[in-house]
């Protein structure tokens, strides 16, 4: 008699082990779900970056900020926009992707290069947005007009002197620092690079 109570009692555990809904969670080996976080430069905030395992309904707290010298934090939940802080509920697995770009706005100063010579180069990014604006700057004396756009760490902008139009691609390598090649109207090229001022 007393194994055959021993053994209805095992049963019994093993079944609500299994069935009962309130014990399949991940607390308990049961259904897991991956949070997958990545961070671009100018990011700080939790959690980090990488792939993180959590149990069925269980919460994570994110929250994230720009680091100084950079702007436009963008936060994705899954390809759609989201707060810069918040909660998930991980119910499926989820991947939260945050972005900022370098706010260029202020003053730079540096060179513009072609094949003949090198010229002081200086230039004011402004505006409302650190991903679009206005610029003006100077090459050797004459002074133009143009606007910019940023998009990543890929900067464009074109400076009009009325005489010609220079057109500048280039790399935003941190908050103080970008170069990249020009071309004007007439074919000529050349380099730039700017250091914040």
């Amino acid at each position: 008699m007393k194994k055959q109570v021993f053994a209805l009692l095992f049963f019994v555990m093993v079944w609500v082990l299994l069935f009962h809904p309130g014990c399949n969670n991940g607390t308990n080996g049961g259904t897991q779900y991956i949070l997958t976080v990545t961070l671009s430069n100018g990011v700080t905030g939790t959690p980090s970056a990488g792939a993180f395992n959590y149990g069925e309904n269980d919460t994570v707290v994110y929250s994230y900020a720009a680091q100084a010298g950079y702007g436009n934090l963008a936060v994705t939940l899954d390809g759609a926009p989201v707060g810069n802080s918040g909660v998930i509920n991980m119910t499926t697995n989820h991947t939260l992707n945050v972005t900022a770009s370098v706010d260029i706005r202020g003053n730079w100063q540096g060179l513009h290069t072609d094949d003949n010579n090198s010229q002081i180069f200086q230039a004011t990014f402004g505006g409302a947005s650190a991903t679009s604006g206005t610029v003006s700057g100077n090459i050797g004396g004459p002074t133009g007009t143009g606007t910019f756009t940023v998009s990543g760490s890929t900067i464009t902008f074109y400076l009009d002197f009325g005489f010609a139009r220079f057109n500048c691609t280039g790399t935003i390598s941190d908050p103080n620092h970008m170069s990249g090649t020009w071309v004007n109207a007439g074919g000529f090229t050349g380099t730039w690079e700017l250091t914040r001022m």
